[in-house]
């Protein structure tokens, strides 16, 4: 007899684990050929990093001294627009599978503007939300979990009485109801937790964008009227340090875009580092010590240029310690094992409350849908850079730098007749 117990809880519980490996290997095999067969020029299935052959449209380097001994607006817009339209345009291959190429725009991977909000908060949204519905992201990721979940829940349902008749794992509802209390306080303490942190970095990134157009803004005021080649110089670092800060939290070849913006010897001191966009900032205080030696600048703006560096050095730490330390794990294995548990129980519990067999296995789907839907969510927020658009705001920081420079302000006149003729022209980037 209880031989046959064994063998019938084995078969129980074999199942579901066979049916789950399947599944997960052919999810992640349909998901690559899914992007492979949409968009196969645009989208990268295994490596994150890029593998354009940039030597072939960066100028000629061989130069390097003389050309960036030379260096001006002209040659800035050039590299720029470069690195804009060319070593960094098109799908971040950085970005996780699933967020490239989606159906819709309306993610967080992307910066939004009115239209897209417009969408976002639109009366139609829940018949839009239920439409797109089997095309869902996180239903992508669930898949395999929910697949053995329901057969776990159509095998205790309709035939329950088989096992039961040797091993009753059937509890009432009340108790099970008390457990699923406790694990919906954790699983929404954990998403709290994923939230603040996904706020953080996009704080961060946030304070980045400004800082380095600041200080672009004070070098252009201060130092580039007394001395161009050093504010471009200058410029050019901080016109890539968003570049590096995304390939450094995505761990992303970053050296196409050093050697686009950078002459040798500077481009082999920032690569050198294990901390690249620490380098960027090491070399920018150094011209800025230089100018102030050099009584270019005065001790106010230099200290202004200090303190934007000192908060680049403190947004760059902070980056740092979202993506080196996670949420406790032992929080999370907690919290798994007793998500486990309860849908393992689920079903035998709302089969014993007389529901319909078909009723009970809706619910248990709706309620595992629910409670594993949450704890993916808290997963992906736990990693802030892996959803941030980063693409975007490391264009934006080129972009800023860029215009600061290359847009610059009407001159000042001595009279109060400031109507002469002053021509602008439009960056290459545009």
């Amino acid at each position: 007899m209880r031989l046959e117990s064994t063998r019938i809880i084995l078969l129980f519980i074999l199942i579901p684990t066979k049916v789950y490996s399947f599944l997960v290997n052919t999810h992640k095999l349909s998901l690559l050929s899914y992007l492979r067969d949409k968009d196969a020029d645009k989208v990268l299935l295994d490596v994150p990093t890029r593998t354009s052959n940039y030597n072939s449209v960066i100028p000629d380097r061989s130069s390097n001294v003389t050309r960036f001994s030379d260096d001006d607006l002209y040659l800035f817009d050039q590299d720029i627009n470069l690195v804009l339209n060319n070593l960094r345009h098109g799908v971040d291959l950085t970005l996780p599978l699933n967020f490239r190429n989606y159906h819709t725009n309306l993610t967080y991977v992307n910066l939004w503007d009115n239209t897209m909000w417009k969408k976002h908060i639109s009366a139609t949204r829940h018949i839009r939300h239920l439409i797109t519905f089997p095309r869902s992201r996180l239903l992508r990721k669930l898949l395999p979990s929910l697949s053995v979940f329901l057969i776990w829940s159509i095998l205790t349902t309709f035939f329950g009485d088989i096992m039961h008749t040797t091993v009753d794992i059937r509890v009432p509802l009340t108790p099970l109801s008390l457990i699923g209390t406790f694990l919906s306080a954790l699983l929404t303490l954990r998403t709290n937790q994923g939230l603040s942190r996904l706020i953080e970095g996009r704080l961060a990134w946030g304070q980045l964008v400004l800082v380095a157009r600041d200080t672009a803004q004070i070098i252009n005021s201060s130092i580039y009227e007394k001395d161009k080649k050093l504010a471009l110089l200058a410029a050019r670092h901080l016109s890539i340090f968003g570049w590096l800060t995304k390939a450094r939290l995505r761990e992303e070849d970053d050296e196409d875009v050093i050697h686009a913006m950078l002459p040798s010897s500077d481009a082999n001191f920032v690569i050198a580092h294990l901390k690249k966009p620490v380098a960027i900032i090491s070399r920018v205080r150094q011209i800025i010590h230089n100018c102030a030696e050099r009584n270019i600048i005065n001790i106010a703006i230099q200290q202004k240029l200090e303190d934007n560096l000192t908060e680049l050095n403190r947004i760059t730490a902070m980056c740092e310690r979202l993506k080196l330390s996670p949420i406790p794990p032992l929080y999370t294995s907690h919290t798994s094992r007793l998500l486990v548990f309860f849908l393992f129980f689920l079903p035998p519990a709302l089969n014993v409350a007389d529901m319909k067999r078909t009723s009970t296995v809706l619910c248990a789907l709706a309620v595992g849908y629910a409670m594993l839907g949450l704890d993916e969510i808290s997963h992906q927020l736990e990693q802030p850079f892996r959803l941030m658009p980063m693409q975007q705001l490391s264009s934006a920081v080129t972009r800023d730098v860029a215009d600061v420079f290359l847009l610059q302000p009407p001159p000042l006149h001595s009279t109060t007749d400031l109507s002469g003729s002053y021509v602008m022209n439009q960056p290459s980037y545009r």
